[in-house]
């Protein structure tokens, strides 16, 4: 619904009677110039990729306009992301011992500065207590303002000029990002009451955005209120509210991330116990459930697309499992370490087969804060496991339809040297000249686990896309006959596919890539003749003994999830 009063007088009273801290210099701010560090000698690739640079043993990394920024200790760094070339270090005050972020925010950084709370042996928390805004091409300290609630995880987001904050009382702050000033301070809405969680847990306030969307959502008890706002301003410019969850039943769903490319607001989060969640997204349109190659569902993860244009809810997905989202190329992409799928942003079907990286739940790299593939522009970069000893596969695959437009070898150790089950992963990712793509593979064969960045050609892919075929009965051969060519399944072999389970081989893959393909030709079927679409559930078993060809599609809708292959056309 649109926001309605006078929004500036409103704010212009907000902010005389609670002015947020006002920005100031952080003394004790060390800038320097690191010299560089070489962590022995670059690694052979395949497939044209080759090695930039090796080095930057520390974590937190992201990157932005071609600078790499890691957490360093109490130590941000900053190096070429091309190069590896240190450009500065800033090192935080003894007073802040912890650094817990880092948000890239219009030329600058924002680092999220803190200490630990509490004595042992009772727990022990570190938390933000000072955002330090600092210069993405110097180092130097722009602002800083101290923070209070004793956050662990304080909302936080940049959207243009303006970053967005909160406060204890549940508010949203924005902030000149040069300067720190206070542009606008937006109360909490009256129709949530006062947060439960203030003090506790970031006042029950989650914030997203990007370069032109922003919004920020509200725990209100049994619902969720979302609001799309004017970074500028303030002003909302629609205002949703959840449906209510069951009696007794827990909501704890914020905004994780926002993009105008997709129009979308994504919410994720948890609503206990599980016939609550299920209860809620039956409520809402389009649901969804997590692919079960990824992991079990747990039935109370879920997942939300709201209308970034609208304010209306697109589709949800329920039963996800601590994933990571990354929005691109007008995807949502969700990771976990066995591997990710990515969905549209409008519709939320998926946009490619899931991609299995043979990794299993648990595994992780070196640095808790790192991430499990490097998305960036459209591509999606994983590590998969290497038929040859001494190397490690990269594999780059587009987020639109799946295609492999990579597949590197790797000369590097994939075995930790210190004995932990730390595992290679592609951590970060970000475009190149020429087409290219940089990735960031996090190594643990060497001391400290330093980064190797690799620049990476991509090809234009060989997939046959199927779904752009005008005659059914032609693209279902021709998805046979492609699978067929890659020694998947004969024409008409309708025996269990044999495959180990141990590990995620090509085969595998390309079955997955036959389940994903064979769904789509079944949902287009009924839409040629005129007829609604209904949701299409695909099962991609991890046991060999119920890899079966004849239960890979189960469409749902009274029609029998045991139709072979070779009888499509009878059972739909």
């Amino acid at each position: 619904m649109p926001a309605s009063g006078n929004r500036a007088t409103a704010q212009a009273r907000d902010l005389a009677t609670q002015t947020p801290p006002a920005p100031s210099g952080l003394p004790g701010v060390v800038v320097t110039t690191p010299p560089a560090t070489v962590h022995g000698r670059l690694p052979s690739a395949t497939g044209g990729a080759r090695a930039l640079w090796q080095g930057a043993p520390w974590g937190g990394v992201t990157i932005d306009g071609g600078t790499l920024l890691g957490i360093n200790g109490a130590q941000v760094d900053a190096i070429s992301a091309a190069t590896g070339k240190p450009a500065w270090a800033a090192t935080m005050p003894a007073a802040l011992t912890q650094i817990l972020g880092l948000v890239p925010a219009g030329g600058a950084v924002i680092v999220e500065a803190g200490r630990p709370i509490g004595q042992p042996p009772a727990a022990v928390f570190d938390v933000v207590t000072e955002y330090v805004a600092l210069d993405l091409a110097t180092g130097r300290v722009l602002w800083a303002v101290p923070v209070g609630g004793g956050y662990q995880n304080p909302p936080l987001a940049a959207s243009g000029r303006y970053l967005l904050t909160g406060d204890t009382s549940g508010a949203v702050v924005a902030r000149v990002i040069a300067t720190g000033a206070v542009a606008w301070r937006d109360p909490r809405p009256a129709v949530c009451g006062q947060p439960v969680s203030a003090g506790t847990d970031n006042a029950g306030l989650g914030l997203a955005a990007d370069a032109a969307v922003a919004a920020a959502s509200f725990d209100c008890g049994p619902r969720v209120v979302v609001q799309r706002l004017d970074p500028a301003t303030g002003t909302a410019l629609w205002t949703w509210r959840s449906p209510a969850v069951a009696a007794g039943a827990v909501q704890q769903l914020a905004v994780t991330a926002a993009a105008s490319r997709g129009g979308i607001v994504l919410l994720a989060g948890e609503i206990a116990a599980p016939p609550a969640a299920r209860q809620f997204t039956a409520r809402l349109p389009r649901h969804y459930g997590w692919p079960r190659a990824l992991d079990p569902p747990d039935q109370v993860s879920t997942v939300l697309a709201v209308s970034a244009a609208a304010g209306r809810p697109l589709w949800t997905e329920l039963g996800g499992q601590l994933e990571t989202f990354t929005l691109t190329a007008g995807a949502v992409c969700e990771v976990v370490s066995p591997g990710l799928e990515c969905r549209d942003d409008a519709t939320g079907t998926a946009t490619m087969p899931t991609l299995l990286t043979g990794m299993q739940d648990g595994d992780t790299p070196p640095y808790a804060d790192d991430a499990l593939a490097g998305i960036s522009g459209g591509f999606a970069a994983v590590t998969v496991p290497s038929a040859a000893s001494g190397t490690v596969t990269l594999r780059v695959v587009r987020v639109r339809d799946g295609v492999t437009v990579a597949r590197v070898r790797v000369a590097i150790g994939s075995a930790s040297r210190d004995g932990s089950a730390y595992q290679v992963f592609a951590v970060a990712a970000g475009p190149l000249p020429g087409g290219a793509i940089e990735v960031l593979l996090r190594r643990v064969d060497l001391p400290g686990y330093p980064l190797l960045a690799l620049d990476v050609p991509l090809s234009a892919g060989k997939r046959v896309l199927l779904h752009q075929r005008a005659d059914l009965r032609k693209r279902r051969l021709h998805v046979l006959g492609g699978a067929a060519a890659h020694r998947v399944v004969g024409l008409h072999d309708d025996r269990p596919v044999r495959i180990a389970t141990a590990l995620v081989s090509d085969r595998q893959q390309r079955l997955a890539d036959l389940v994903f393909t064979l769904g789509q030709v079944v949902a287009e079927r009924p839409a040629a003749r005129g007829v609604e679409v209904r949701p299409v559930r695909l099962e991609h078993f991890r046991h060999a003994r119920q890899q079966r060809l004849d239960h890979v599609v189960d469409v749902i809708g009274g029609k029998s999830p045991h139709c072979l292959v070779s009888e499509l056309d009878r059972c739909s």
